[in-house]
């Protein structure tokens, strides 16, 4: 007899604008994970004591209790309240996290602002809007964020996804997420059957084989569609800020850049090019 789980298997907490949809959109697609993956804002908001936690966990009591069941909330993670309420009911949970270079992340925060009847009315520029909307700065400083999870969770428990490398390699880093959520790692979603290698060749083509190879080409060719692209294309910064705001903006993100290399055992600051040339040899091993 299986035990139905009521608690959810992972939590993805953000960050906002970073990708983290995507990867929860592939994510769910996965045989072994549950197709719905909500956004609950359970410890994020007054319903972890308006509602508790049996509302929390009804909502993962429906389905195959054998899939793996996960939620997805990209403002926990800049929420303090929310993971020191999530580590007293939830200490167990495997957390995934997916941070953007920080300055592209508020470029897509911004852009779907745009859309917004609001935003038609006031056209703001970019500038303007970090300056109106301090969350549009705030919510890229992953480095704050995440040394409170850090300091409640085991770094075992959390999984954290560069957006840049999983546009770069998608496959290779679904495959990662698919290892750390303990599922079949090499399943690959339909999105994402442009980036697998194709299948080994028989050493002895038959004509038959042959034939049908010769079929698939043709229809690729000719009739099928080119796939569409997984992420949006980046943003150029030259569009929206000018050279001495960019200067400004880097050299503030790389402060905090720098707490995120340390927790990561990497570094961020380079990578994400927050650093001048006479950037600082901080050890992050």
């Amino acid at each position: 007899m299986t035990i139905k789980r009521t608690r959810p298997h992972f939590v993805a907490i953000g960050a906002p604008h970073a990708g983290i949809g995507i990867v929860m959109s592939l994510l769910s697609t996965h045989p072994e994970v549950s197709s719905s993956i909500p956004s609950l804002q359970f410890f994020a908001t007054d319903a972890f004591t308006k509602k508790g936690p049996a509302w929390y966990e009804a909502q993962f009591s429906h389905g195959d209790a054998r899939m793996v069941t996960g939620e997805c909330s990209p403002q926990y993670l800049s929420r303090p309240d929310a993971v020191s309420q999530m580590v007293r009911y939830f200490p167990d949970a495997k957390l995934i996290v997916m941070v953007r270079h920080p300055l592209h992340r508020a470029i897509a925060h911004y852009e779907q602002w745009k859309q917004s009847p609001k935003a038609k009315q006031q056209r703001l520029s970019f500038a303007t809007f970090l300056n109106t909307h301090h969350d549009a700065q705030t919510l890229g400083l992953y480095g704050q964020q995440l040394e409170s999870y850090f300091s409640y969770y085991s770094p075992l428990q959390i999984h954290v996804m560069v957006y840049e490398e999983f546009v770069a390699a998608p496959l290779k880093c679904m495959e990662e997420l698919h290892q750390f959520l303990g599922i079949r790692k090499d399943f690959v979603p339909h999105a994402l059957r442009q980036f697998a290698p194709p299948p080994d060749e028989p050493r002895h083509k038959s004509l038959l084989y042959r034939l049908k190879k010769g079929i698939k080409t043709l229809y690729k060719r000719y009739i099928e569609k080119p796939p569409l692209p997984v992420t949006p294309p980046e943003y150029q910064l030259d569009r929206y800020l000018q050279k001495e705001e960019q200067v400004i903006l880097r050299q503030w993100y790389a402060k905090d850049t720098a707490r995120l290399s340390r927790l990561l055992h990497r570094d961020m600051v380079v990578f994400w090019g927050l650093a001048d040339e006479s950037s600082s040899d901080t050890d992050f091993a």
